[in-house]
């Protein structure tokens, strides 16, 4: 209820509240979620339970963090440690972990980043037992038996080859490592691995001080506390862990050029991206960061829409993307047909590469109006609001903001953080991070005759 009422406040402050004001009635009416209970296990793990008795499913999130990857080889540990976690264990084979996964609604899914792994689950609550067991087990029990790790090679390469026959796929995935700087893993690196270093980075990694659950929705707190502390309590200890500060980035002069990614498509569609590093979300410029998101590309009425859109009839997918919780940065994004425009000369990829740029030189450079700030923070109020109505979006959030050690902190002060952002803190993070952005260009093949 703080975001709503963070909402209400800004609505009350505004002249054209009227569709903010719905939208604080639309979540009056959703599912109501009770205060956010973080405990620790009787071995130490941290658990964050966030009960909604009016929930349909319960949505569970563990988050297991490692440091990120220096060389090709930690980064194939980590692919195979990730993948293979639930490929069978001490007390389960393959097909009695498939069969569990099936019985708890078969949506589980594991997200490898660069600084933890992701496991996330929407089940019924029925299922919470079940659910408990299968992540226990395999967080306590993964056997990385030579088949399991051949099934994650498979499953592995099989989506490198997808990723590669789609330039649009493969180019953000290349912008996302390179934002991230991250080294790539080799097919040939992959294939040296053995089980038993897969199995000695798991137990290095899969520790009590790395691990960290969120569950939220349809549940007895005291009920899932107890069911999720009996699964895991042969976790193993660790050594504390080792904290590595990532230096703050600071303001430089912007480059001339930016180093660009190019990736040929068999078609006519082109795309225009721009990758930008973001503030931890520890940060003081991160409430500053999320409204930058939504000036930039989330709405019609936002700049890059209203340019590209409107002015120029350009773009079937234009907007901004930032999923920093599964390890993505800000990615700012124009999709068009070349075979299809228009309205005038036909634009190339490099062309709209410098129009993204020349848009947030603008946020940098140009007083942003105050209706246009106060509608990117109604916007980003607004998604803040939605992720923590849907319970497997707000375990996920929770349960990141817990694995960067500011849970309760952030959760409670964002809202009010983003009500207090100026066009001055919005142009210098701009500033800030645009001079470390890479531009991605997937260039189509040459238009058709007219």
């Amino acid at each position: 209820m703080r975001i709503v009422h963070a909402l209400l406040r800004f609505a009350n402050q505004q002249t054209y509240a009227t569709p903010l004001i719905v939208l604080c009635l639309l979540l009056t009416l959703a599912p109501c979620s009770a205060e956010t209970e973080s405990k620790a296990l009787s071995n130490g793990i941290r658990i964050l339970l966030t009960p909604t008795p009016s929930a349909d499913f319960i949505g569970v999130a563990v988050f297991v963090k490692w440091h990120r990857p220096n060389d090709s080889k930690t980064a194939c540990l980590q692919e195979l440690a990730g993948r293979a976690l639930f490929f069978g264990s001490l007390n389960r084979s393959f097909d009695s972990v498939s069969l569990s996964v099936k019985r708890v609604g078969g949506s589980l899914d594991i997200q490898v980043t660069p600084q933890f792994l992701v496991i996330t689950c929407l089940t019924v609550p029925e299922q919470i037992s079940e659910t408990a067991y299968l992540i226990g087990e395999a967080l306590r029990n993964a056997e990385y038996s030579e088949d399991a790790l051949t099934r994650a090679r498979t499953q592995i390469t099989r989506e490198a080859k997808e990723r590669k026959a789609n330039p649009y796929e493969s180019l953000r995935y290349e912008l996302t490592r390179l934002a991230n700087q991250t080294p790539e893993w080799n097919p040939q690196e992959i294939e040296r691995i053995t089980p038993q270093q897969v199995k000695n980075y798991f137990l290095k990694q899969f520790t009590i001080e790395n691990i960290v659950l969120s569950v939220t929705g349809h549940f007895e707190p005291t009920k899932a506390y107890r069911t999720f502390d009996n699964n895991l309590f042969e976790i193993r200890r660790g050594s504390p862990p080792t904290k590595r500060e990532e230096p703050p980035m600071e303001p430089t002069k912007l480059p001339q050029t930016l180093p660009t990614v190019t990736v040929l498509s068999r078609n006519s569609i082109a795309y225009a991206l721009l990758s930008m590093p973001a503030p931890s979300v520890t940060s003081t410029e991160y409430p500053d960061f999320l409204t930058l998101q939504a000036l930039l590309g989330l709405g019609y009425q936002s700049r890059l829409l209203r340019h590209f859109r409107e002015e120029q009839g350009l773009g079937y997918e234009t907007g901004v993307t930032f999923f920093p919780h599964y390890g993505e940065h800000l990615i700012a994004q124009v999709q068009w047909d070349t075979n299809s425009h228009t309205k005038g000369k036909q634009p190339t990829p490099e062309q709209v590469c410098t129009q993204i740029q020349e848009e947030i030189n603008r946020i940098i450079t140009q007083p942003i109006p105050d209706s246009e700030l106060n509608r990117a923070k109604q916007i980003a109020l607004g998604r803040l609001a939605l992720a923590h109505e849907r319970v497997l979006d707000k375990a996920v959030l929770l349960g990141w903001y817990e694995v960067m050690s500011i849970a309760n902190p952030l959760d409670k002060e964002l809202p009010d953080r983003i009500l207090h952002v100026t066009k001055e803190g919005v142009a210098s993070v701009a500033k800030t991070y645009l001079g470390k952005a890479t531009l991605g260009i997937v260039q189509p093949k040459p238009p058709s005759p007219q």
